[in-house]
């Protein structure tokens, strides 16, 4: 989970940290004098509402993050005797836990982008429309995972990896190394 789900997802993250923002259209609103006021008020009120919503799920996420690493042992123990099966769940709350950052991150870039660089009342309002989904978007994520094939496949996929991963490890500890 570490060294694949999060190197995965802090890169994604990375990418769109380091790509930036264009800003074009919130600087000519902050050099005519009537609307500089108006034009920071309104982008401040925005991100601040944003990030303490984000900041608040961000919390939650640390929360279910630590849940699933306390129960990974019992996941990875279903993975071998296959008695209690929650393998399937616990793979599918990892990646959506792990990846609604990076997809939270990109959509804010990309919401951001369009607040401040367009001059379309189009992408103003798809601008709002994404801030929605931005919030709804874990909730997004976990439906996706367990009500469509690819959630299933991917399931499927990680459960033979890990098992071979179990196996390595149980047999060099048995074997001495």
């Amino acid at each position: 989970m570490e060294k694949v789900l999060l190197r995965l997802n802090n890169s994604i993250v990375k990418y769109f940290l380091d790509e930036g923002l264009d800003t074009k259209m919130l600087e000519k609103f902050v050099t005519i004098p009537q609307t500089a006021g108006m034009a920071i008020s309104l982008a401040t009120l925005t991100i601040v509402i944003l990030f303490v919503l984000l900041g608040l799920q961000y919390i939650q996420r640390l929360g279910e993050y630590i849940v699933l690493l306390v129960t990974s042992p019992i996941a990875a123990h279903s993975i071998i005797s296959e008695n209690m099966d929650i393998w399937s769940i616990w793979w599918r709350e990892s990646i959506s836990v792990i990846f609604s950052q990076a997809f939270q991150v990109s959509l804010l870039w990309l919401i951001l982008n369009l607040l401040t660089g367009t001059e379309k009342l189009q992408d103003y309002m798809m601008a709002i429309g994404l801030m929605v989904v931005l919030l709804k978007g874990p909730k997004y994520i976990r439906q996706f995972l367990y009500s469509s094939g690819s959630g299933k496949t991917a399931v499927g996929m990680a459960g033979g990896a890990s098992k071979m991963v179990i196996y390595k490890y149980a047999a060099s500890k048995f074997s001495g190394k």
